[in-house]
């Protein structure tokens, strides 16, 4: 656990979002970086408080669904190659192309794989490999179809 709602005490956040709680975890293998709905005042005070060393990570779950007050300092320290981004395609879009959030082109540059929410899921096999990921259209199906 990284940070707490705790580690904001005594504080005037000014975004309820502020006081998730931020994992980091290590799963067969693969570390994963999770912020939860966490924004740009949260995310600032974690990169106080913390050494960098913590934030490297090969997953990374995009704060706030990708949206709304993100920070690029935190996604260039996690440094991931694969970014869950827990949004739909219409809103990451509208966040890419008009260029309005600069860690959301950071992410877009950098990755090797984003996941998004949207019309498919995704199960991911661990240890994780491309091939290994299993897009689903929950409406319709379930991940053990596509075996």
């Amino acid at each position: 656990m990284l940070f707490t709602h705790e580690d904001q005490f005594g504080t005037k956040a000014k975004n309820f979002n502020d006081f998730c709680t931020v994992l980091r975890a290590t799963l067969a293998g693969n570390t994963f970086f999770l912020t939860a709905d966490a924004t740009k005042g949260e995310l600032t005070a974690m990169i106080n408080e913390l050494p960098a060393s913590v934030f490297k990570s090969d997953f990374c779950q995009m704060g706030h669904h990708g949206a709304d007050n993100g920070y690029k300092k935190i996604y260039e320290l996690v440094d991931a190659d694969y970014y869950i981004w827990n949004n739909s395609e219409k809103d990451f879009i509208r966040d890419t192309e008009v260029n309005k959030y600069d860690y959301c082109l950071y992410v877009l540059e950098h990755a090797e794989e984003i996941y998004l929410a949207d019309t498919y899921c995704y199960t991911l096999e661990l240890p994780y490999t491309a091939e290994s990921a299993i897009k689903w259209n929950p409406e319709f199906e379930k991940p053990s179809d596509k075996k």
